[in-house]
């Protein structure tokens, strides 16, 4: 299996538990004539993992700060671009609908290997 990427990748994929929604800003025409970006899918349904990564939340007195990193695991055929916004639905393969829906930036450049691509995630909330 080793040395056959095909076969590795189909190796990695059997384990990805989620499914994401990976949408890009495209110029839609409003009804006042204006054009402007609005978030279109460019994906949909994709199988994927969601790895941990830090976090640097805090807590204020006023209120709770969430920020933290992920890492997203796809097949490599799939082209995500920092500033796209994704969507993961964890355990979205198995279970419907979902526990947990969570939303992300995709930031910086993705690493691509044969296998996969790695895409780093970025959230930013308050609790």
């Amino acid at each position: 299996m080793f040395g056959n990427p095909y076969a590795e990748r189909m190796a990695l994929e059997a384990t990805y538990e989620d499914t994401a929604v990976i949408s890009r800003p495209q110029p839609v025409k409003g009804d006042d004539g204006f054009t402007r970006p609005q978030p279109s899918p460019v994906y949909s349904g994709i199988i994927c993992a969601l790895s941990s990564g830090s976090d640097s939340s805090r807590q204020t007195d006023a209120q709770q700060n969430l920020r933290y990193d992920r890492k997203l695991f796809v097949q490599p055929d799939k082209e995500v671009r920092p500033g796209d916004t994704v969507t993961v639905s964890r355990f979205g393969r198995f279970l419907d609908p979902s526990p947990s829906v969570q939303k992300f930036e995709a930031v910086g450049e993705p690493l691509l290997y044969p296998t996969h691509r790695e895409v780093f995630l970025k959230a930013v909330d308050l609790a």
